[in-house]
């Protein structure tokens, strides 16, 4: 991303980048509070921990897209990715939202890992609190607008 001629990568420094900069306050819970602890903790699981296997599964079936030992590994990071999202099922099940009822970053980052999740069909039966999560996010125009950005 370059933002007025300073260019930088990363996804979770991009979204802190621009919440100091144009924020306002904006998307986020005051720090220093429990909110803003669970607000940094969703972030950070979602990409540390939850995006992970899901690049993984891109990368396996890149490098060996007829499978073998690769159709393995890829069940493996399909059942770490299932893990993860029981994790989002319980708290969404209990709030519209990662952090209560206000949509915050941890929902922007984690809605780019459900939409891989969800092209490798793994929002499917289980999880219906979290298909309807994700569905409030998608309906989203910023959601959108990234979305068809590609």
């Amino acid at each position: 991303m370059t933002d007025d001629g300073f260019t930088m990568f990363e996804s979770g420094a991009i979204c802190d980048h621009l919440l100091e900069r144009y924020g306002g306050g904006r998307l986020q819970p005051a720090p220093g509070t429990e909110d803003g602890a669970l607000c940094r903790q969703w972030c950070w699981f979602a990409e540390a921990t939850f995006a992970r296997p899901l690049g993984e599964i891109v990368n396996h079936n890149r490098v060996a897209p007829d499978g073998g030992l690769v159709d393995f590994v890829i069940e493996d990071c399909r059942d770490r990715a299932r893990i993860c999202i029981a994790a989002i099922e319980d708290v969404v099940s209990k709030s519209d939202f990662l952090v209560g009822d206000t949509f915050t970053v941890a929902d922007v980052m984690t809605g780019y890992s459900l939409l891989l999740a969800s092209n490798f069909d793994l929002l499917t039966g289980d999880y219906p609190y979290t298909g309807a999560y994700f569905d409030r996010l998608s309906q989203r125009p910023g959601f959108q607008v990234a979305r068809d950005a590609g």
